[in-house]
């Protein structure tokens, strides 16, 4: 989840994009007021592993941010009594 705080009322967007610059998805966009909090899910289970930029934009003022996404595989484990 993303929680959009604004001071300002504007428009916004949020993207995610890969690491080569590509679009993978627009989470949302519109006019924000000020004062207003908006919480934007984010559901990344169709994506696959690895690192994403998540950019925020609010008039002409962009915040970037790092997301990893790392695929856990169970392991089993053997113990062996002697």
């Amino acid at each position: 989840k993303i929680a959009l705080d604004s001071e300002i009322q504007g428009a916004f967007s949020i993207r995610v994009f890969g690491l080569s610059g590509q679009i993978i998805q627009e989470l949302e966009k519109g006019i924000i007021r000020a004062g207003e909090r908006r919480i934007i899910d984010i559901n990344i289970s169709l994506f696959p592993a690895g690192i994403y930029i998540i950019e925020i934009q609010l008039n002409n003022k962009r915040k970037r941010l790092k997301m990893e996404k790392v695929d856990w595989y169970p392991i089993l484990f053997c113990f062996f009594a002697y």
